[in-house]
């Protein structure tokens, strides 16, 4: 009460300015115990949850011991495993600390002795140089020296980025993290040149930049289809070991030369709900894939895309896609036996399909913005029957050469063709071939030398043929011509056995 009031006669007065002071320091100590425990929780919960467990076996002389990651603390990073007998049995191993194996085998000089198994964890900034983001994130950038010869590495949820060069040239094995990571970047040439074998690519990991990985030990990557992976930089899986790879629905482009050289990658998976946009110049390239299904969003084939891909054995359906371009030597010597390509395609690089032993078929015929078939596009295949869409106004230079199986070109109803380049059809069959498109203009230089043509019609639009359009067609017995052009036929390297009717 003497606190609270002061007494005037028999009346208590109420003191407010003591009664004020009062309060005031219950507000501020009540704030300060708030802070407290937030300060508190934000230091301790990620260890709370992440907590370490400890592994005990009875262990006898020799056993394998099955073990599973542990969780990695806040600003801690795991190095491995070591092992401790609380009976002070000697316990032999070799090189289990800096470990990152799931299976262990313990030697021990008793039966039954006891034998901890204990994770490694160290503070990250004793074992990396590093900063912190904007965001709060740690961006490692170095491994500090004495710590060179790391075989694994376990990173907590706070590492965003993987700095470049970060593993390049060292004897990292193997990496993990976290389930609820936020790796969102692996640096260029972070692991390059490693001895890394195994990685799992967290969720949140956006982008593979440039030689991530490149001429690594690599042989398993696992990487979950609702991965947030956008981008795969060029290189960054070349020269590896890896036999598959499961491309997330996320992922809008494959860089240049991303699986380039990856002689042991048999199986590149997609989902229906891929987003993949684009597949990079040479990105599979050299690789020893078997087969691809290009998701419906796919827009661009790069230059040489799998080129050499001789295990290539698919039937290339692409017609319900929206296929844009189809580079260079894109399928150049791979095993594909049918192409059909969509009514979206715009480009055609030339050598596309040159080399398919396998090839049988080839519709095109839906490809209606196509306005040429590009230079040399199926030289030396073996395919048999190609169907060509009617917007086709060229065929250039070697276009079908050496094409030996060559029976049947349908040109498309109401062609648009005016032009035959040089050599388009040199030494190819053609012996199902009777007449060629109203529309046509001009035939150049050797354009059908070599072929199986035995009869054949030339159009009345026909304006030029060129010197030795047809030389070494034995098989030609009957040329039916228009008038106009009658007067250089014996310029076109004809046999004795032709028989030349003018019209």
């Amino acid at each position: 009460m003497d606190n609270m009031s002061k007494k005037k006669g028999s009346t208590y007065i109420y003191d407010y300015e003591k009664n004020d002071l009062n309060r005031s320091k219950k507000k501020w100590i009540v704030i300060f115990i708030v802070f407290a425990l937030a300060l508190a929780f934000y230091y301790l919960y990620p260890r709370f949850s992440t907590q370490v467990e400890d592994f005990s076996y009875s262990a006898y002389p020799r056993e394998t011991i099955e073990l599973h990651r542990p969780l990695v603390p806040y600003g801690k990073v795991f190095l491995g495993w070591t092992l401790d007998s609380s009976d002070n049995t000697d316990v032999f191993y070799s090189s289990y600390y800096n470990t990152g194996d799931s299976r262990i085998t313990i030697f021990t000089n008793y039966d039954n002795s006891n034998v901890a198994i204990i994770p490694v964890f160290v503070d990250i900034g004793e074992v990396f140089e590093y900063y912190v983001n904007m965001q709060g994130r740690k961006v490692v950038t170095a491994v500090k020296d004495g710590y060179k010869d790391l075989k694994v590495v376990g990173f907590p949820d706070e590492v965003s980025r993987l700095g470049d060069k970060l593993f390049e040239k060292t004897t990292i094995e193997t990496v993990y993290f976290n389930p609820k990571s936020s790796l969102s970047i692996i640096g260029k040439d972070a692991f390059a040149n490693s001895s890394l074998t195994a990685i799992s690519i967290p969720k949140n990991t956006k982008i593979i930049e440039d030689g991530a990985f490149y001429d690594s030990a690599l042989i398993d990557v696992e990487i979950a289809n609702d991965s947030k992976l956008r981008t795969l930089g060029s290189n960054s899986f070349s020269q590896t070991y890896i036999k598959v790879f499961n491309i997330p629905d996320n992922l809008k482009k494959i860089g240049n030369y991303a699986f380039y050289n990856c002689h042991y990658l048999s199986n590149v998976i997609t989902s229906p709900a891929s987003e993949l946009e684009e597949i990079g110049i040479g990105a599979f390239s050299e690789s020893t894939i078997e087969n691809f299904t290009f998701p419906k969003t796919i827009k661009v084939i790069g230059d040489s895309a799998f080129e050499n891909c001789t295990k290539l054995s698919s039937a290339l359906d692409l017609r319900e896609t929206q296929l844009e371009e189809i580079g260079e030597a894109s399928f150049h010597n791979t095993s594909v036996i049918e192409m059909r390509t969509p009514q979206t395609l715009r480009k055609l690089g030339s050598n596309a399909f040159e080399r398919l032993s396998n090839l049988i078929y080839a519709d095109l015929s839906s490809s209606n913005l196509l306005e040429t078939i590009p230079a040399y596009l199926f030289l030396d295949s073996n395919v048999q029957n190609v169907i060509l869409p009617s917007s086709i106004n060229a065929i250039e230079e070697g276009a079908f050469a050496f094409c030996f199986n060559l029976d049947k070109i349908d040109f498309g109803e109401n062609s648009s063709l005016s032009s035959i380049g040089e050599s388009a059809f040199y030494y190819s069959d053609l012996s199902s071939l009777k007449e060629l498109p109203n529309s046509l203009v001009s035939i150049g230089n050797s354009a059908f030398e070599g072929t199986s043509i035995i009869s054949l019609t030339l159009p009345d639009s026909l304006r030029y043929v060129a010197d030795d359009a047809f030389l070494t067609t034995r098989r030609l017995t009957s040329l039916n011509i228009p008038k106009q052009i009658a007067e250089s036929v014996e310029y076109w390297g004809l046999g004795d056995n032709v028989n030349v009717n003018v019209r």
